[in-house]
């Protein structure tokens, strides 16, 4: 069960896209650790606690919220709730050593040019570049 709303979360996430368009972006790439000062992105826009690992969500201004989830236990439960779209796992071979290399493919696929990013203190930001 979400500790806030549904209808908070979406609230958060239109806004967001919002904002988004206004400055002429796509893309929100949200990165998150288990890390104490790196947990606030994802709870805030999807209301999931991070407990160790690094992940990420991805809000799309004309699409999707995806989150890029390291286990199914974390991913089961934040699609259960309806706080994102689409759900996609790290790769086991790339989790300890590149967990943002699937969200950087992921981006190249969608031919992302205009993407804002935040809470990258993991290790994962160059893989976004």
């Amino acid at each position: 069960m979400l500790v806030t709303p549904k209808s908070e979360i979406e609230r958060r996430q239109l806004e967001i896209r919002k904002r988004l368009a206004a400055n002429g972006l796509r893309y929100l790439v949200l990165g998150s650790s288990g890390q104490t000062n790196h947990r606030g992105m994802l709870r805030y826009f999807a209301d999931y606690y991070i407990s160790v690992f690094e992940e990420f969500l991805v809000i799309d201004a004309e699409g999707p919220v995806v989150f890029f989830a390291h286990d199914g236990v974390g991913a089961a439960y934040v699609k259960e709730e309806g706080s994102v779209d689409e759900v996609l796992f790290i790769p086991g071979m790339e989790y300890n050593t590149v967990p943002g290399k699937c969200v950087g493919e992921y981006l190249r696929k969608h031919n992302a040019s205009k993407v804002a990013y935040a809470g990258f203190g993991g290790i994962s930001a160059h893989f976004l570049q």
